[in-house]
């Protein structure tokens, strides 16, 4: 259950100010916000059919080991307590290390190789490579803190509005892949499910957003086609002899 309320929670999560960094970087924030919502419903509905229920899975999600059930009362308050803020202590330690590991690679030109070792996960989401700096940015640092690097790389011109479009769609469901999984895996979650079923569910959504906007955009082409031929086409009206006149207006 962990795991599933995860693979929810991290693609509907944060949606007005990640969607508006993302408006910044080529994507419209509604589109992104549908995109995304209906991504983590059925993404979760899918999950809870695959992940199995027996076995170990169906077991209580690991937090605290040894916790012994208390009654309710002052002994229950302080056993709360203590344990919330054990795993509060996780959840930082988590985020610190990643931050000093990101800040690290960003000083020496980790970066860049990150980037360079993207590519087979830029291919796996039907992305071109010049996307790269793009998915590795909002995968290690998110779509919030990573934002410059994201919309700096989207401004400099070398992807297509409809690249621009399709890398949004992807990382807006795949992003911060190490630092948003390590804190529900600090709560009992299962790291490879989350990781690789968003991976999985990206890719789809890519094909199948990018599929939708151009039946879209093929349909809003051809009924302005449509209309501007109408209203270019010379009206007519009937002489007085019967035969088609063609009504011209007077110039000066």
């Amino acid at each position: 259950q962990i795991t599933i309320l995860a693979l929810l929670c991290l693609d509907c999560h944060n949606l007005p100010v990640e969607g508006a960094f993302q408006k910044k970087a080529g994507a419209g924030v509604i589109s992104m916000v549908t995109i995304r919502l209906l991504t983590g419903l059925s993404g979760a509905f899918v999950f809870s059919w695959l992940i199995p229920d027996t076995g170990k899975w169906a077991e209580a999600a690991t937090i605290l080991p040894g916790t012994a059930i208390i009654e309710a009362g002052w002994p229950l308050f302080w056993s709360r307590l203590l344990g919330n803020g054990y795993v509060l202590l996780k959840v930082v330690a988590i985020v610190m290390a990643l931050m000093i590991v990101v800040e690290f690679l960003r000083q020496t030109g980790g970066l860049k190789v990150l980037a360079w070792l993207m590519r087979p996960l830029v291919w796996v989401g039907g992305l071109p490579r010049e996307a790269a700096f793009m998915v590795m940015a909002s995968s290690t640092l998110g779509l919030a803190f990573g934002a410059g690097l994201v919309i700096a790389e989207a401004k400099r011109g070398h992807l297509s509005e409809r690249e621009r479009f399709r890398t949004n769609v992807f990382i807006g469901t795949t992003h911060s892949l190490f630092e948003d999984t390590g804190l529900f895996a600090a709560r009992g979650a299962s790291v490879w499910w989350i990781v690789l079923g968003r991976l999985v569910i990206g890719a789809l959504v890519v094909r199948i957003s990018a599929l939708i906007r151009a039946v879209y955009l093929r349909s809003d082409s051809s009924r302005r086609v449509g209309t501007s031929q109408d209203e270019s086409a010379p009206s007519t009206c009937s002489g007085r002899d019967g035969e088609s006149v063609e009504s011209v207006e007077s110039t000066d």
